[in-house]
């Protein structure tokens, strides 16, 4: 079981400053990377710079190695 990820918990990453955010734009949600060091993954994929991907129910959240990932809910 992983922990889930729903888009109010978006700040509640465990770092000391955000390194990722979950917007909405209309009904859905998409990640973008805050210039983090080690990087934001979504589906196991490296977000780009500028890059803000859809996100969708079951999709898998990872903050560079932090050694957990988060599903996201909706």
């Amino acid at each position: 079981d992983r922990p889930s990820l729903t888009p109010s918990e978006s700040t509640a990453v465990p770092r000391s400053f955000p390194t990722a955010a979950i917007g909405q734009r209309g009904e859905g949600y998409y990640l973008v990377d805050l210039g983090s060091r080690a990087g934001t993954y979504l589906n196991e994929r490296k977000l780009g710079p500028n890059e803000e991907p859809a996100l969708s129910a079951g999709d898998r959240i990872a903050f560079g190695n932090a050694g957990a990932n988060y599903i996201f809910e909706p």
